[in-house]
């Protein structure tokens, strides 16, 4: 006679899933023990090499800002033959830091100083890309460009870009002075009723810039 079957209490049941997935788990691991100890090698690996990345990357601002420093230092004793020869190689070793950034800058500066302007705005230009988001380093360094089309009397594309910053950077102090510089290169350029337009737009934005009475006069030039 077949005996009626046992009821399992809750607890039971319970203790009954327990060991169940337990040894589901464990048979999955022994089948599967080369994946799972491999992803953990990867895993581990990948947790060390960020960290190596995390070093390298501190370490290459660290010796990026003593070259900075050296190449600034060199700069404002005005010996620009070390002070191009050391910037120009922190840009080409750690161009692609923050500090090594400012050596695109500093490198434009010098050789801007040694008359060398279309190198000085290459490097200007790479000096704009790579501080953007800084918008007083970006406006500094796209007026730099002006400066330099200003210097190879490419007058036109020089107002032209003395413009643009004033407009994109137009919450800085030097706006005024960039609509000023605009309005000097299209005189220089012949195209008077362009310098009127952005004279006129200096004194109207800015009527108290310390460039207001530089303008009326070249405003009074340009209109005969």
């Amino acid at each position: 006679m077949l005996k009626p079957k046992k009821r399992l209490t809750r607890r039971e049941i319970k203790e009954d899933k327990f060991v169940t997935t337990y040894a589901k788990v464990t048979k999955y691991l022994e089948e599967n023990s080369k994946f799972v100890i491999g992803a953990a090698a990867a895993i581990v690996i990948i947790i060390l090499a960020a960290g190596l990345i995390r070093a390298g990357k501190r370490a290459a601002e660290g010796k990026a800002a003593v070259e900075l420093a050296r190449g600034f230092s060199a700069y404002q004793r005005m010996d620009l033959t070390s002070a191009t020869d050391i910037l120009r190689s922190a840009v080409e070793d750690y161009g692609g830091t923050k500090n090594g950034s400012l050596a695109f800058l500093h490198l434009g500066n010098a050789l801007y100083e040694q008359g060398e302007y279309a190198e000085a705005m290459r490097y200007y230009e790479k000096a704009a890309r790579k501080v953007g988001k800084v918008r007083f380093l970006a406006a500094a360094a796209n007026a730099a460009v002006a400066e330099c089309l200003e210097q190879e009397k490419n007058y036109a594309q020089a107002a032209r870009r003395y413009e643009e910053v004033a407009k994109r950077y137009g919450e800085e102090l030097l706006a005024p002075k960039h609509l000023l510089a605009a309005g000097r290169c299209y005189a220089l350029a012949g195209q008077r009723d362009e310098a009127e337009r952005v004279l006129r737009l200096l004194l109207d934005k800015y009527p108290d810039a310390q460039e207001k009475t530089q303008a009326q006069l070249l405003l009074g030039e340009v209109r005969g």
